[in-house]
């Protein structure tokens, strides 16, 4: 079964990764200040914004590109042998 990606639970993670990095390098002495910091570190948005998605069309393909000579066309590989419609163009 492959391996299921959600772009929402990595973001979730990386934000407490990174709170969890601030509270170790950053650790006010005073009580006041390590308050005053920790509720920074949980407000809403001001370390990481909320993700963003942008659903985009299926790239088109086009046909191997023969224009090229055959010493390029080995450099480029696979995509002059199978390109995306704005690789060919």
């Amino acid at each position: 079964m492959p391996a299921t990606y959600s772009p929402f639970k990595v973001a979730k993670k990386l934000a407490e990764e990174y709170r969890e990095l601030l509270r170790t390098v950053f650790r006010p002495a005073r009580q006041e200040l390590r308050e005053a910091f920790e509720a920074v570190l949980n407000e809403e948005g001001f370390l990481v914004q909320d993700i963003f998605l942008q659903i985009l069309p299926a790239y088109q393909r086009a046909p191997a590109i023969t224009e090229l000579s055959p010493k390029v066309r080995e450099m480029f590989g696979s995509i002059a042998e199978n390109p995306y419609r704005h690789q060919a163009d």
